[in-house]
């Protein structure tokens, strides 16, 4: 009987001592990997050693600022880039150890080996935060802290902490070590704008019920980005035949909802926060859908030639970049109706200049497609033209600054010459700022390059398109 029950708690120990068989293999290969690595067991020590000394300094000097500062700048540091890091190679490394064809050829999916790489990089952020709680409960009892406050601080560190790392996993799919640390180096400064605009206006309306409307707002964009940017990635690894496209759409399309119903809720005026969020949240999933390959049109649009309804809905929900363009008309429609939504509910009257100018910062978006269709077709096909976007953008910036020099040089009708010269639609937004958008020409080279973006790539792809709308109108 003692040998029996001595065998039962050695079972038992052993299984407490391993993970559970009921956990996905990717996320018990990745846990076991990176809690063995030496970057998580250094930055572990160093987060205490320093929360050590954060304390020492706390208790020689209370109350002082430079403490609270460092504290913050630790934890920080550690949750926000050296752990979000770890995820930089994570697709990739998998690929340049030839270990994704394998992986493929288990149950596992793209979605499964995103999701399963995230989780077991959240799982060992959310142990660095569990292990900070000690010393923020020692910083309330050594007084002039707020244990609340700085509870909900780490809880918002620890979201964006998901964020970045769902970021860092799905661009680590880019084989290109260099279109990986452009996208994510961009996508890390616009988050910062945005969290650091964001707590500016929770500070001035610190206790209001506008408070309550931002803290929804920032859950709302961290359950949208993590899952957003770990479908991106997902979709970066899976054969063309499967769909993703269909839920990352959808999910913008609903955050952008949710969040045009939480500025309706709570009231974000005089601050244009619900605009602001709803134009990054739309431009992120457009550029996507835009830079994304043709797909295997008779398996991925086959769901939705049902009836016409479901056939309305595939023309900018399925997959390819051909739908993208129709996502792009879409996404257009939404961001202006909301900011027009917005100029309305502000008071101030809609004039002609302001709906140039918002259909020129949609123009952006769209505008180095046509480049790709004109100059680079055979891009078009299978392949993801997400780095060659970039570069198109980069060069377009470049003309742009250029531009805006000679502008700044020249006077009077020269300016108003160079602008209709030059329509490219970033150059157009620097004509808003001269208020050049105001003559007449203007009327008509903005919708004309809206419609000419739109336009060219549907017609070098003509036959691509027509298939499209064969197997679209299919019945089944």
């Amino acid at each position: 009987m003692n040998e029996t029950s001595t065998a039962d708690l050695e079972t038992l120990a052993k299984r407490m001592a391993d993970f559970s068989s009921r956990l996905s293999p990717m996320l018990v290969k990745e846990l076991r990997q990176g809690m063995r690595t030496n970057m998580f067991v250094i930055a572990f020590i160093l987060l205490h050693t320093f929360m050590m000394l954060c304390l020492l300094t706390a208790l020689s000097a209370p109350g002082d600022s430079n403490s609270d500062f460092f504290f913050w700048f630790v934890i920080i540091s550690v949750l926000l880039f050296i752990q979000p890091l770890r995820g930089f190679n994570a697709l990739s490394s998998e690929y340049q150890s030839n270990t994704m064809d394998l992986i493929h050829m288990t149950r596992l999916n793209g979605w499964r080996v995103t999701l399963g790489k995230w989780t077991a990089l959240n799982a060992q952020g959310i142990l660095f935060a569990a292990s900070v709680l000690p010393y923020l409960v020692i910083r309330y009892f050594l007084g002039n802290v707020n244990f609340i406050v700085d509870l909900i601080a780490l809880t918002l560190i620890g979201i964006g902490s998901a964020l970045a790392t769902a970021i860092t996993i799905g661009c680590s799919a880019f084989p290109n070590i260099l279109v990986r640390g452009v996208a994510c180096i961009g996508l890390a400064i616009l988050l910062s704008a945005l969290g650091a605009f964001v707590s500016e206006v929770l500070i001035n309306n610190s206790g209001s019920t506008m408070e309550w409307g931002f803290l929804f707002l920032i859950l709302l964009i961290g359950a949208f980005g993590t899952y957003y940017f770990l479908a991106f990635g997902a979709s970066r690894i899976s054969s063309l035949s499967e769909n993703h496209a269909t839920r990352k759409r959808l999910s913008a399309l609903l955050a952008t909802g949710l969040c045009f119903g939480l500025g309706l809720l709570f009231g974000y005026d005089p601050v244009p926060v619900n605009p602001i969020i709803i134009s990054v949240l739309l431009c992120v999933a457009t550029v996507d859908a835009l830079t994304e390959p043709l797909p295997i049109f008779t398996r991925v649009v086959q769901p939705f030639s049902k009836n016409p309804i479901t056939r309305f809905f595939g023309l900018f929900l399925t997959p390819g970049w051909l739908s993208g363009i129709f996502f792009f008309v879409v996404a257009t429609i939404s961001l202006i109706a909301s900011l027009v939504f917005w100029d309305q509910s502000s008071g101030s009257n809609l004039e002609r200049q302001s709906l140039l100018v918002y259909l020129s910062a949609c123009n952006i978006v769209i505008f180095p497609l046509a480049i790709i269709s004109l100059f680079f077709p055979s891009h078009t096909g299978s392949k993801f033209t997400f780095a060659l976007y970039l570069l198109i953008q980069a060069i377009i910036g470049g003309i742009t600054i250029m531009v805006k020099a000679a502008v700044d040089i020249a006077t009077g009708s020269w300016q108003e010459l160079i602008f209709t010269l030059l329509p490219l639609p970033s150059v157009l937004m620097f004509a808003f700022e001269n208020s050049e958008l105001n003559n007449i020409q203007f009327l008509f080279i903005i919708p004309c390059t809206t419609i000419l973006c739109i336009g060219i790539p549907l017609i070098r792809s003509r036959k691509s398109l027509a298939e499209f709308f064969r197997c679209l109108s299919r019945s089944n």
